[in-house]
């Protein structure tokens, strides 16, 4: 077991020196740390893997960790999976994938996922046409009987996408969309506030992944942005302002724009331009000017 785990933080280390200087996995847990294909490793906490044209690792904790499936080399090491959603490694990043119609690619998956884990409760052994019978509770939020799901469709709003992971491939569904199954989330108290956002009574949902909002104050103020008892938020992240009483958003309902803006009685800001390859576009809000009026 210990050279076990020397063999994989090596096997990391020298992937990691093409690019960049040795260096430690940030935040990993060595006593459960292990590489699980040519691409991908995992601990306790989330699954890692490590680009090949020189974006650096990306640390992927969105997965459900407790009840995790790699596929064996023979089938694919791409792909891992979850009791509620399907993820690929596609070179650059981790992405949900499509699992109403799968593609030639995915179907042995599932077909191996059913044969070696038939009795679990997870969505390779859902009935056939269980997602085209889900409940709308909104364009992008539906519902089972116990569980729900977001329904991610590519609309090439650049800024909306808020980490890579909710890049989606395998668009075979009737709209080019994925569903993708929100975990944990409280059924009876569950909200929907706006296409991006949503709660119930213990958790505030971004698109498909919680963020760390406090739920009994959150409300959104203008489409990505939004208010708790921790300030202001936009695009899913707690941003830096000076003044949250005065705080006013500038580019309301904005889409498509260069630039998100907003200001309140200290500061002016704007959303960073980030058109960078895999991520989004308005990926933080930036002071650009302070001084009280």
């Amino acid at each position: 077991m210990q050279r076990l785990k020397m063999n994989c933080k090596c096997l990391f280390r020298r992937k990691i020196k093409n690019f960049y200087k040795p260096a430690k996995v940030p935040g990993a847990d060595y006593a459960s740390f292990e590489v699980v294909s040519h691409c991908l490793a995992k601990d306790a906490h989330a699954v890692y893997a490590l680009s090949g044209s020189g974006e650096g690792l990306q640390i992927f904790a969105a997965a459900d960790m407790d009840n995790l499936f790699f596929l064996p080399a023979t089938i694919s090491g791409d792909y891992f999976a979850d009791l509620q959603n399907l993820y690929h490694y596609n070179g650059h990043f981790i992405e949900y994938c499509n699992v109403i119609n799968m593609t030639q690619e995915t179907e042995p998956i599932k077909r191996y996922l059913a044969q070696n884990h038939g009795d679990k409760a997870a969505w390779w052994n859902c009935a056939e046409g269980f997602y085209r019978r889900l409940q709308p509770l909104s364009a992008h939020h539906y519902q089972s009987e116990n569980r729900i799901f977001y329904y991610f469709k590519d609309d090439k709003d650049l800024y909306d996408y808020p980490v890579y992971n909710t890049k989606v491939s395998g668009f075979n569904f009737d709209h080019d969309g994925c569903f993708i199954a929100l975990r944990d989330v409280d059924v009876a108290t569950f909200q929907v506030l706006n296409e991006i956002y949503a709660k119930d009574k213990n958790s505030v949902y971004f698109y498909a992944g919680k963020i760390a909002a406090d739920a009994a104050t959150f409300a959104v103020i203008d489409r990505l942005f939004a208010k708790d008892g921790h300030g202001i938020w936009f695009n899913g992240r707690l941003a830096d302002v000076a003044d949250v009483d005065t705080f006013e958003v500038l580019t309301k309902n904005e889409r498509r724009c260069e630039a998100h803006r907003a200001r309140d009685n200290r500061a002016e800001y704007v959303s960073k331009n980030a058109r960078i390859r895999h991520q989004g576009y308005a990926h933080i809000l930036k002071k650009v000017k302070a001084g009280s009026k």
